[in-house]
C-alpha cells in the first residue's frame, strides 16, 4: 500500500513539475526571453541539435514557424560534421540541426514537409523491419498510432520512401543498427555486425555509404566506438542533451530530444542545455 502512495506521489510531483517548466516557458515566450536568447546561442556559434522520433506535421510546422520568426537558420549534417571537425569554422552564425531516429513510417508526413520548404534534416534509419523484424511492434506504443490498429504492420518507412526522401536533396541518411540493439545488453562482436549489415542495405537503397549513426537509445560503449573508427564513420550521436560548439568527441556527440507532446517544453529543454 505504501509503495502504491509513494509511485503517486512521485507522478503527481512530476506532472507538477512538467506543468510548472510549462508555464515559466509560456511566460519567457511571451516576454521575448526565448526569443533573445535563442539568437544568443546561436550568435555564440553553436548548434542545437535536435532529435525526434515521429512528430507530427502540424508540429514541426510550428517548429519550424517559431526558429524562422527568431531567425534561427536550419543546418545541413555537413554544416555539423564541419564544426565538429574544427570549432573555429570559418565563425559562421550557429543554428538547428534537425534529425529523427528510427524512421518511423508515421514520420513521413513531417519530413516530406520539411523537404518541400528545404529544410535539411537527417534521418537515422533503423532497417530491421525491411527484413520483417517486428522491432517496433510491441513497447513503443508512445510513438506508434498504429499498434493498435494493426500488429503484423511494419512501423518504419519501406525502401521506396526511403529513396524518396533521399533523392529530395534534402534528407541525409544516416545508419541506426539492424535490430535496434542497446550496447549494454550486447557484446560488440554481434553490435557491430549487426551495424554493417544496416549500413550494406541502405547502400543498396541509396547507392552510397552512409558515414553518421545514432546509437539505440544513445547508449554507447568504447568498443563500439572504437569499430566505428575503424569503419571509418563520420560521427556518432547519443541522446544525451547538450549543444554542438566544436572539439567534442565525433563519437559521442549530444542531441537533444523534443518533447513531441509540448512545445514550451522542448524550449526548456533547449535552453538548459550546455
Amino acid at each position: 500500500m505504501m509503495s502504491f502512495i509513494g509511485s503517486r506521489s512521485k507522478s503527481c510531483s512530476r506532472r507538477l513539475l512538467r506543468n510548472a517548466r510549462n508555464i515559466f516557458i509560456q511566460i519567457a515566450f511571451r516576454l521575448g526571453f526565448v526569443r533573445w536568447r535563442m539568437r544568443r546561442i546561436v550568435h555564440a556559434g553553436s548548434i542545437i541539435p535536435l532529435y525526434m522520433h515521429n512528430p507530427s506535421r502540424k508540429y514541426v510546422l510550428h517548429m519550424v514557424d517559431c526558429f524562422s520568426a527568431w531567425g534561427i537558420p536550419f543546418l545541413g549534417l555537413d554544416h555539423v560534421l564541419s564544426k565538429v571537425k574544427d570549432a573555429e569554422v570559418s565563425g559562421e552564425l550557429g543554428g538547428v540541426w534537425l534529425s529523427y531516429d528510427d524512421g518511423w513510417l508515421s514520420s513521413m508526413d513531417s519530413m516530406v514537409y520539411l523537404a518541400s520548404e528545404k529544410i535539411p534534416f537527417t534521418l537515422f534509419m533503423c532497417t530491421g523491419e525491411w527484413e520483417g523484424l517486428k522491432i517496433f511492434a510491441v513497447g513503443h506504443e508512445k510513438y506508434s498510432k498504429y499498434e493498435s490498429e494493426c500488429s503484423d504492420m511494419s512501423m518504419t518507412l519501406n525502401k521506396g520512401q526511403l529513396k524518396e526522401l533521399y533523392r529530395s536533396g534534402y534528407a541525409s541518411i544516416g545508419v541506426h543498427t539492424h535490430s535496434h540493439l542497446k550496447a549494454n545488453e550486447t557484446d560488440s562482436v554481434t553490435y557491430l555486425a549487426d551495424l554493417d549489415r544496416s549500413i550494406r542495405e541502405i547502400k543498396t537503397v541509396i547507392g552510397k555509404r552512409s558515414q553518421v549513426f545514432s546509437y539505440p537509445h544513445g547508449i554507447t560503449k568504447p568498443e563500439i566506438k572504437e569499430g566505428l573508427a575503424i569503419r571509418g564513420l563520420s560521427a556518432a550521436f547519443t541522446t544525451k542533451g547538450g549543444r554542438i560548439t566544436g572539439g567534442e568527441d565525433r563519437y559521442e556527440l549530444p542531441r537533444i530530444g523534443i518533447d513531441q507532446e509540448s512545445w514550451p517544453l522542448t524550449l526548456w529543454h533547449i535552453l538548459r542545455a550546455r
